[in-house]
């Protein structure tokens, strides 16, 4: 048993998966507590790099057990505190502490813009597409974080699974011309590259509730 000087959160953090709540509070940490220290350590260093125009809070862990293959951080942004985000801590080497980490927080930041995008070219050639809606929910390594280039997703230099729904008016079509139209984007989807899962569906034009025709399909 170790003891070491923590911060007030860390030290929340620690009771609130512990029950040694005493010893934690005086600093005599078990040799798996300072492990799960070492790895708090190296998720804020990791956040930072991959993050560093926010500012983040871990708010809930669970360690690494026979079931769970990695450790797991839940966590929160300052102007976001609503929501909170996951991150998986990997051990590389136990021998000298190193570590590996994916997390989901990117997709706070690009859904919206890599959605605007994908419009903007599924238009050029589908003027009567209405609406696309992202969500980037997969947990992924320091290189999608702040500054990833959405262009690189939408030409296909990067892979990320990814699930859109996309809307186009479907007035005065039959159902096979529906189906073109299905192919159409699908097309668009393949030549780019682009990776992911799709939802297409033409909608009546005086009331988008009313679904006329949907597919699914994977880039």
């Amino acid at each position: 048993m170790n003891r070491r000087t923590i911060t007030k959160e860390q030290e929340e953090l620690l009771c609130r998966i512990s029950v040694n709540e005493e010893r934690i509070r005086n600093g005599r940490l078990l040799d798996w507590q300072e492990e799960i220290l070492n790895q708090y350590d190296y998720a804020m260093q990791y956040l930072g790099e991959k993050y560093p125009s926010y500012q983040f809070r871990i708010m809930h862990c669970e360690p690494k057990n026979k079931l769970n293959t990695c450790t797991t951080f839940k966590f929160t942004e300052e102007h976001d505190v609503g929501k909170s985000y996951s991150m998986y801590i990997y051990e590389e080497s136990a021998a000298n502490a190193a570590y590996s980490a994916q997390d989901n927080y990117y997709g706070a930041l690009k859904e919206r813009e890599y959605a605007e995008k994908l419009m903007k070219l599924i238009c050029e050639k589908i003027p009567y597409c209405i609406e696309t809606n992202t969500k980037m929910s997969c947990a992924m390594g320091i290189d999608y974080g702040e500054n990833l280039d959405l262009n690189q997703l939408l030409n296909g230099q990067l892979q990320l699974h990814q699930n859109t729904s996309i809307t186009l008016l479907g007035a005065g079509r039959t159902e096979s011309e529906f189906i073109h139209e299905v192919k159409k984007v699908k097309q668009l989807i393949k030549e780019r590259g682009i990776s992911g899962s799709f939802i297409v569906k033409l909608v009546d034009p005086k009331n988008h509730e009313n679904i006329l025709f949907k597919d699914n399909f994977f880039g």
